[in-house]
């Protein structure tokens, strides 16, 4: 599981197959209040950098099996590796290794033999600027997940004008299908008991969910709410008993309520990255279920 930035010291990760190279640059970026941590070849440098996500990483260029630079374009590839600096270290001054190494998608290079204060000052820029890279790529996420949400609203409330008619049926996997994508989810549903109309979206690659397995899901959910919860609030804890349905590590549910307050179906979420849902999402998809009730019913 990913360690969170948040609750450690900004982390170098070291790269280099010399132990005695390892442990002085451990000391030095130590001694400038980082953590650090090492690996010896390229391999244990991707799952150190998928286990971490570092706040830099300073990787020796020449290394055998696989070299810096290649390891530099797969940490790039990763889908935390866009924003974290990289720092090649290398023997290596002329200009075709330089190109290299730019194009590899190293944010900067140092030459050996290294002179130290100019290292540490390097770094401390490079962390510095990757941690502002970092809060600005939050801002713009929470920024379009606010326009994508706001598409999501529009969809809903179109409904309204529909229900008269039924047409509203027609209407449901497109709103579906733009909040699972609004709040990044791989799988997403609505189950609805009366009719017993069964929606689902799945992103590419995902297969798609038969309607008995969505119902038994959430009505076992319905009917067993966590810590004694009222079963209209959302309760993202209570996903044990959809993963097995949507194959996802984690999700959310709200209920759908008809006119008397009863629960009625219920709207669903989840997606495979390890990454909790914030409380923002968890009240839009609250908002979500609300609306569908206000308006389907």
């Amino acid at each position: 599981m990913t360690l969170s930035r948040e609750d450690r010291p900004p982390t170098v990760l070291i790269v280099d197959d010399d132990r005695a190279t390892r442990a002085l640059l451990a000391l030095a970026m130590e001694e400038e209040g980082y953590e650090t941590v090492g690996a010896q070849n390229g391999e244990q440098a991707i799952e150190e950098f998928n286990r971490l996500v570092p706040n830099l990483v300073l990787m020796d260029a020449m290394m055998p099996e696989m070299d810096g630079f290649t390891c530099c374009e797969r940490m790039r590839s990763l889908p935390e590796g866009r924003t974290v600096p990289i720092l090649i270290i290398t023997v290596l001054d002329d200009q075709e290794s330089v190109d290299r190494a730019f194009s590899a998608g190293t944010t900067d290079y140092i030459t050996k033999p290294i002179y130290w204060p100019v290292l540490c000052q390097r770094v401390r820029r490079l962390v510095q600027a990757g941690e502002t890279e970092q809060q600005l790529a939050l801002i713009t996420e929470s920024l379009e997940r606010s326009r994508a949400w706001d598409k999501v609203t529009t969809a809903v409330l179109g409904l309204a004008n529909s229900t008269e008619t039924g047409s509203w049926q027609d209407q449901l996997p497109e709103v579906v299908a733009i909040a699972r994508e609004a709040l990044g989810g791989d799988q997403a549903g609505l189950w609805l008991s009366p009719s017993k109309l069964w929606i689902d979206s799945q992103a590419e690659g995902w297969p798609a969910v038969e309607a008995e397995a969505a119902q038994a899901a959430l009505d076992q959910y319905i009917q067993k709410p966590k810590d004694g919860a009222e079963a209209t609030l959302i309760d993202v804890a209570a996903w044990a008993a959809l993963d097995s349905v949507f194959q996802c590590r984690l999700g959310m549910v709200a209920t759908v309520a008809g006119t008397d307050g009863a629960v009625v179906g219920g709207v669903m979420i989840g997606r495979s990255q390890d990454k909790p849902w914030s409380e923002r999402d968890q009240q839009r998809w609250r908002q979500l279920g609300q609306l569908l009730s206000l308006i389907l019913f």
